[in-house]
């Protein structure tokens, strides 16, 4: 016998699992949401939202050079120390405000690591209390996302995640970006309008 049960059950707070809570909890479902990591999700703590923040610097400094022409004068820095400040303050503010909006939505949550005993009951370790829960549900939906892949050659140890890079306190000279997609390639501008020089 489960200590609770409900309607639905969601593992994962990032955009997927948020939304299916809220709408479903707005149909009238009596629904659980667990989360073992950041509320929600990569976006909003260490993805799109803190790299848009570091990235509108750099293009304003990048704005600034062209319009130099047209009557905008004076050098332009960044101050990484101080960009890094905004960025934490925005980032600070997210599982805060996350908690209070399922609150409102009246969506119970658990800070937790769940994990399956049967086809419609997981354990819910807590993380913070340390205690074990047992939760049911009708139904179950999984969004826990992904994370980056776990490189393997000498020196690994030396590499940093995505989440790592955006939380750098001092910016190297020289940085090296490995993979040129569309995350990797913002970062190297980023890195780049920050004073680093950036191989990719």
């Amino acid at each position: 016998m489960a200590d609770l049960h409900f309607d639905v059950g969601i593992i994962g707070s990032g955009s997927v699992g948020l939304s299916a809570a809220y709408k479903l909890a707005a149909a009238g479902k009596k629904v659980m949401i667990i989360e073992k990591y950041l509320w929600g999700g990569t976006c909003p703590n260490y993805g799109c939202d803190p790299k848009k923040i570091l990235l509108t610097a750099v293009e304003a400094l990048e704005r600034s050079k062209k319009l130099s022409k047209y009557g905008v004068l004076g050098e332009l820095k960044i101050d990484w120390v101080a960009l890094q400040a905004n960025r934490k303050g925005y980032t600070d503010a997210v599982e805060p405000r996350k908690l209070k909006s399922l609150e409102k939505a009246g969506v119970e949550y658990i800070h937790g690591i769940a994990s399956f005993t049967d086809t419609h009951t997981v354990e819910v370790r807590r993380i913070r209390e340390g205690l074990a829960t047992t939760i049911s549900a009708d139904d179950w939906i999984v969004a826990v996302g992904q994370k980056p892949k776990e490189l393997e050659f000498p020196g690994h140890e030396f590499t940093l995640t995505p989440e790592q890079f955006l939380k750098i306190d001092n910016l190297a000279d020289e940085v090296l970006f490995i993979g040129a997609g569309y995350v990797g390639m913002e970062f190297a501008t980023i890195a780049t309008g920050a004073g680093s020089k950036s191989h990719i």
